[in-house]
């Protein structure tokens, strides 16, 4: 039946835009959105977090709008162009097929109007597919130039982009032979190489994040969560087809091998940490083309019909509650999507004209952005943690906000803050603090090693002032050393640093601390240094986390 039907491909893309733009348009920006708009404050070849894909598209849309529009308008025309190119990889009778996958596809739907770096990422995945089929067909120069542009789009987008090409590779070895393709891995290499630069210049932080940062223990539910949401999240029409379906030719494998590669590395990946229900995403594209070629080939379409129509009834339904909140239910038990700017202004009533001070754990780097974006006001985050900082860090956000009077923001009552219910539901405790004082992106360096007069240990310590401002020190700050065993027992050496004389701009202190023999006893150890604040309980790391052995 649908074989029947005379479908315009163009008209399709045309018509999912303009949806797109409308649902961008009356949705509230979600928490990651907001930090993303962030980004876009101050372009630069890098993030935090991020290549600098989603920041740049996000900055060329509020050229245009001060709005949800203008954050979310250039991505919803990248996943357009993406499937431009994706019809041109399908037949006539395939193309109908995709369409319908397409509405009915769950994480396609959600990345098209909620911008993630992925949502760029699905875009340039086309591309690539279809400058891949180009290069397999043509094998010159001027395709494998081509492919090299649109692996740098993918690279500049998301880091899963290597995954994407490995897989490719994988799935055609004889690649590795060909002098061609590596025109095209040193084309996107030279054009990726700003982003490289920047990378050495912020000493790696987003690889350290990634590769360290992110890991946590062992824990069956994150895996068991992960292969609950990729069903929902891909939907029962085609979760199944990678697994199933048989490629005719080198393409049609490419399809399959990083269809299945892409669940296979996050559900390994989902055994040492969280996976992301959106990190498969670079898997969609290839899973709408096999299941429109396998759909298309099949002589009834009531299997295809009974399991996208319910999800592209209830896409439907989900899309006007993001817009008009139509169950009167403002929590997902993940994130807040509604009520943002009555937020931000019971907020905004508190602080008046102080500075807001997220330390809110993850969530201030998120907090943060999206009460400015709503206020218009300043406010940054705070992230004393050990791994995790955020984009504020980067550029030294913090700085601006020593020895005035700030409005500082935290969930967990550690600072005798004041209770307030905002009218989105939110809780959260506030407390004016005077002449506000924080170092939680001052460097540390140290050296342990024996002190040979004492025969105790030293612990030398060279604290950086990167600050036009001297740092002043008083009682309410301490600075302290953590020596965690092997076991996970931890001993504290802490000093008050009212004894540590004020640190001049842009200088230097060397300090050192001694460490009783009898404090360590023989093992292995690693330790970290930082500084406590009392009247914030605001407990910083401000060095690497640095291993030795007590003999």
């Amino acid at each position: 039946m649908l074989q029947k039907i005379k479908f315009n491909s163009l008209y399709f893309i045309v018509f999912f835009t303009i949806l797109n733009l409308i649902q961008v348009s009356f949705t509230e920006l979600t928490s990651d959105e907001a930090y993303y708009w962030f980004y876009s404050l101050k372009l630069d070849w890098g993030y935090y977090d991020h290549p600098p894909m989603v920041g740049f598209l996000t900055y060329l849309g509020g050229l245009f709008f001060n709005s949800e529009l203008g954050v979310r308008v250039f991505h919803v025309l990248t996943i357009s162009v993406g499937l431009f190119f994706l019809f041109k990889l399908l037949s006539e009778k395939e193309k109908i097929y995709a369409a319908v996958i397409i509405l009915a596809l769950p994480l396609f739907n959600y990345i098209s109007f909620i911008i993630f770096p992925d949502t760029a990422l699905v875009g340039a995945t086309a591309l690539i597919l279809y400058g891949y089929k180009n290069f397999i067909d043509k094998n010159n120069i001027p395709t494998a130039l081509l492919l090299g542009f649109y692996f740098s789009i993918a690279l500049y987008s998301k880091y899963h982009a290597v995954l994407f090409i490995f897989f490719i590779v994988l799935s055609n070895i004889k690649l590795l032979t060909n002098k061609y393709f590596y025109i095209s891995i040193l084309t996107a290499s030279i054009l990726f190489l700003p982003h490289l630069y920047w990378q050495y210049v912020h000493d790696f932080v987003t690889f350290k994040y990634h590769l360290i940062g992110r890991s946590s223990s062992f824990k069956l539910k994150f895996f068991t969560e992960f292969l609950g949401t990729q069903i929902g999240i891909i939907g029962l029409a085609v979760i199944f087809i990678p697994f199933i379906y048989k490629p005719v030719n080198t393409f049609e494998k490419s399809l399959k091998y990083i269809a299945l590669g892409t669940f296979v590395f996050f559900a390994f990946s989902s055994l040492r940490g969280y996976v992301h229900l959106h990190w498969t995403s670079i898997a969609l594209i290839p899973i709408i083309i096999m299941g429109a070629k396998f759909y298309s080939s099949r002589k009834s379409n009531k299997l295809f019909t009974y399991l996208t129509t319910p999800f592209i009834g209830l896409l439907l339904i989900i899309r006007l509650y993001f817009m008009f909140n139509i169950f009167g239910v403002n929590n997902l038990n993940v994130d807040y999507y509604h009520e943002h700017p009555l937020w931000a202004e019971d907020i905004n009533t508190i602080a008046d004209t102080t500075p807001v001070v997220f330390n809110t754990g993850n969530s201030g780097l998120r907090d943060a952005p999206m009460y400015t974006f709503y206020s218009n006001k300043f406010a940054t985050a705070l992230f004393p943690g050990e791994h995790k900082k955020s984009q504020y860090q980067v550029l030294n956000y913090e700085d601006s906000i020593q020895n005035k009077t700030i409005t500082y923001i935290e969930y967990n009552n550690k600072s005798n803050g004041t209770l307030v219910k905002s009218r989105m539901g939110k809780k959260f405790y506030h407390q004016k603090i005077e002449n506000f004082k924080s170092f939680t992106n001052i460097i540390i360096e140290s050296e342990f090693k024996q002190d040979p007069q004492q025969e105790n240990f030293l612990v030398t310590l060279k604290i950086k002032n990167h600050r036009n401002n001297a740092l002043i020190f008083s009682k309410e700050q301490k600075l302290y050393i953590n020596f965690e065993d092997e076991k996970g027992f931890i001993k504290q050496k802490s000093i008050n640093l009212s004894e540590i004389t004020n640190i001049k701009p842009t200088s230097e202190r060397v300090i050192s601390i001694p460490v009783e023999k009898e404090f360590l006893p023989t093992n292995t150890y690693s330790y970290i240094i930082g500084f406590t604040n009392k009247l914030t309980s605001l407990n910083s790391v401000n060095s690497e986390r640095k291993k030795i052995m007590v003999k």
